[in-house]
């Protein structure tokens, strides 16, 4: 009778544990695209470019180089610079030392291109509305500039393309 007891409680015992176990489902099928993302999305592998780009016009003397930064993908500013071809130095850093020297009372040649970049950036970047009012490229758009402009503008194009 001990045997019969242990052996029907065993039984009993392993029904229980099979009816506990886990039943096993095939997942659901996930529903499978039919149609293509619209043309207009943007794929989100592309960023828009945050950084900058230099654009250069050179002349017999030197080069004139604009470095526009970026943000995601908008310019936001600029900074001028004219470098020579001679000994390789800058108009923008002896300027701002005060050995590039445009005459008596004239504006340092490094602050009539800070005031050509803050209109610029002010402007979006809108290159059109730095007019010309003469043929040699001087302009009245600008507050403070009286250098010629017409090679900076085309280095900021050559950044901004």
């Amino acid at each position: 009778m001990k045997k019969f007891a242990v052996l029907a409680l065993l039984l009993s015992s392993m029904l229980t544990l099979t009816a506990c176990g886990s039943k096993t489902e095939a997942p659901a099928e996930t529903p499978v695209a039919t149609e293509a993302p619209a043309a207009s999305e943007t794929p989100a592998t592309e960023e828009a470019f945050t950084g900058e780009k230099v654009g250069e016009v050179a002349d017999e003397e030197g080069k004139t180089v604009a470095t526009v930064t970026f943000e995601a993908g908008t310019p936001v500013s600029v900074k001028f610079d004219y470098i020579s071809t001679k000994d390789n130095s800058s108009k923008y850093e002896a300027a701002a030392a005060g050995t590039y020297d445009m005459g008596e009372g004239s504006t340092p040649w490094n602050e009539q291109v800070d005031s050509l970049a803050t209109f610029l950036a002010e402007n979006n970047f809108d290159l059109e509305k730095v007019t010309l009012t003469d043929e040699d490229g001087h302009t009245d758009a600008v507050t403070g500039v009286s250098i010629k402009v017409p090679a900076l503008l085309e280095a900021v194009k050559a950044a901004l393309n």
